[in-house]
């Protein structure tokens, strides 16, 4: 994916996936952090930077499942 440089949308994103790939999820959330928690999560950290997004999805690429988050709308 290419994107711009320094926008809040960038900003948002990159924190994001730095918490997603930063350590073992069960130490990094305070909530049972199965694929659809976290993708809820994720889902609400990028409502800030993102005017109504549609969704967020996650790839569990060790058992090939995807998990799409759709928020209220």
């Amino acid at each position: 994916m290419v994107r711009g440089h320094g926008d809040a949308l960038d900003e948002a994103v990159d924190l994001c996936v730095q918490k997603l790939t930063g350590g073992v999820w069960a130490e990094t959330f305070a909530f049972r952090p199965t694929f659809e928690n976290v993708a809820r999560w994720a889902y609400g950290e990028l409502c800030s930077s993102v005017p109504q997004p549609s969704y967020v999805e996650l790839d569990n690429e060790t058992i090939g499942v995807t998990t799409r988050y759709l928020g209220a709308g």
